[in-house]
């Protein structure tokens, strides 16, 4: 009875760990309601809980786009905006992907250009300006999670280019996928091909949900063939990277053994790059044949020759050398070889390092106590200080080493309440707090930061009387000084009009106006005297 209870207690424990790396979220960006999708059995979840600010819009439905990409959120305030990814592990690698689909939801027919940014780290740029209306992009990225989180952020990088994100997913990948890349690089992905496939192989059939594209040789490509595998099943258990079977069903083969298969690679710039190939073979061979296949680079060989296995799969990866979009990869096949080449799959990705530091965890902390005290400060989110110039817009950053907060600018801020301990943030030079309503001491661990320059008027710190809160509608006659301090930006209904000025704003309260109920008192006091004088000499 004992050891069936040790044994019960050990399957639970290992389902436990095996389902510990098993994140599977799938958000439709600008919208607040979920959508299951029949066709690839997925959950999709609104987007509310990931991002704090931005506006929902909907596609021109002159594009008709479906119900994931039909919706979008544009972010029209903040240099840079984040989804935060909660309750993921440590360490473990995940698969994220990320859908743009303009479809002229602002009628301008003018695609932004805009960064895409990674747990503080720049990824790449977003040019859509060289599409089209309608065409559909993803960027997917496959990397370690370093701590419990992950943000995915758009940076603005051009005046007036605003930008917008239809459908955000991440998936857990195995504890031992694409492991022959470090824990400190990304790889962004290029090209994913299931060759001779007639449509996009994804989820249910990959249950990581990579997506793999189909290719199929033009008419015009007389020297190649779709071959389809006569395995009954096919055995990828042996594979590091785990392509699903059914992009090892077809492959695409040569007509003859001096004929080279080649892949696209999709390069766009030289770099460091990572390709998996994989190899299944299609036909049981008898005695008499043998497939035998050789890598090229640039016409140099590249490792030993491959002989695909019946039944199961072979994979080949391509690593650690530097490759431009001119670089040539084929299979050829060996000089033994009574079978011409085939290729079933494959992978191809650029290397992107990542940023080697995050900002200081003792910061970040101090910086989320601010945040729970004052809600307003919960729009900004991702690394407060990386990738540069997209640090948090009320913070100064010293980048020179381990980055570091070395300065607070929250003048204006409509901060109501009293300071939370953000003591941690030992690197303070400077704390600009004027033109708030903060009440209560100024704190005593504001003493043990040295060299420190304190702003704190305009407040009710240290017994000062704090003037009544009035927040009328801003005037065209006030100036940029005197303008109320703006309100956060809503979260509206999906077709929102989007606000004129896209740059908020954070300037301090009206002082004039909050002066306005002294100054009424002081002329009713002067004019009563004056009745009072009048009444006397006359």
């Amino acid at each position: 009875m004992t050891t069936y209870l040790t044994l019960l207690f050990l399957v639970a424990l290992s389902a436990a760990v095996s389902t510990s790396f098993a994140a599977f979220v799938s958000i439709n960006c600008g919208s607040s309601e979920p959508y299951f999708d029949v066709q690839d059995s997925l959950n999709w979840t609104g987007d509310g809980d990931y991002v704090h600010n931005g506006v929902p819009q909907l596609v021109n439905s002159f594009y008709g786009a479906g119900p994931i990409l039909s919706t979008l959120r544009v972010f029209p305030s903040l240099q840079k905006n984040c989804y935060t990814i909660n309750n993921l592990q440590n360490g473990e690698r995940v698969l994220v992907r990320a859908s743009f689909y303009y479809g002229n939801y602002d009628g301008k027919h003018s695609p932004p250009e805009f960064d895409l940014l990674i747990d503080g780290s720049h990824l790449r740029t977003m040019s859509l300006q060289k599409y089209a209306d309608n065409a559909y992009l993803i960027t997917e990225i496959i990397y370690v999670v370093n701590g419990n989180a992950t943000s995915f952020c758009l940076a603005r990088t051009l005046p007036n280019q605003l930008p917008f994100i239809n459908a955000l997913e991440l998936r857990s990948l195995g504890p031992k996928m694409y492991n022959r890349v470090g824990s400190k690089s990304f790889l962004l992905l290029r090209n994913r091909v299931a060759q001779g496939a007639n449509q996009t192989i994804r989820r249910p059939d990959d249950p990581y949900d990579r997506f793999w594209f189909p290719n199929v040789p033009d008419d015009q490509s007389s020297h190649l063939e779709v071959v389809a595998s006569e395995a009954a099943t096919i055995d990828v258990s042996s594979a590091e990277d785990q392509p699903p079977p059914a992009v090892l069903r077809t492959a695409i083969a040569s007509t003859g053994t001096r004929v080279p298969l080649a892949l696209d690679t999709n390069l766009k710039a030289e770099g460091p790059i990572y390709i998996n190939v994989y190899f299944s073979e299609v036909l049981r061979l008898d005695s008499t044949q043998k497939r035998s296949i050789q890598l090229y680079i640039d016409d140099r060989p590249y490792l030993e020759p491959i002989i695909p296995p019946f039944g199961s799969v072979s994979e080949a990866c391509i690593t650690n050398i530097t490759a431009a979009p001119n670089t040539t990869f084929t299979a050829q096949a060996s000089s033994n070889s009574t079978l011409p080449p085939l290729l079933n799959a494959y992978e191809v990705y650029a290397v992107v390092d990542a940023q080697p530091y995050r900002t200081r965890k003792k910061d970040v902390q101090g910086l989320m106590a601010l945040q729970t005290a004052f809600s307003v400060l919960q729009l900004w989110t991702g690394d407060p200080c990386l990738p540069l110039p997209y640090s948090w817009e009320w913070i100064e950053c010293n980048t020179a080493a381990m980055p570091q907060v070395i300065a607070l600018n929250l003048s204006g801020f409509g901060l109501l309440g009293s300071l939370p301990d953000f003591s941690s943030m030992d690197a303070l030079q400077t704390i600009d707090l004027h033109n708030n309503n903060l009440e209560g001491p100024i704190p005593e661990f504001f003493g043990s930061f040295p060299n420190l320059t304190l702003l704190v008027t305009n407040n009710c710190i240290n017994g000062r009387s704090c003037p009544p809160l009035i927040s009328p509608s801003p005037s065209p006659s006030l100036s940029p000084i005197e303008a109320p301090p703006p309100s956060v930006m809503p979260t509206s209904s999906p077709g929102t009009p989007l606000p004129s000025n896209s740059t908020p704003s954070h300037s301090g309260q009206n002082r004039n106006i909050a002066k306005l109920p002294i100054i009424l008192e002081a002329l009713i006091q002067i004019l009563l005297l004056s009745l009072l004088l009048i009444s006397y000499f006359y």
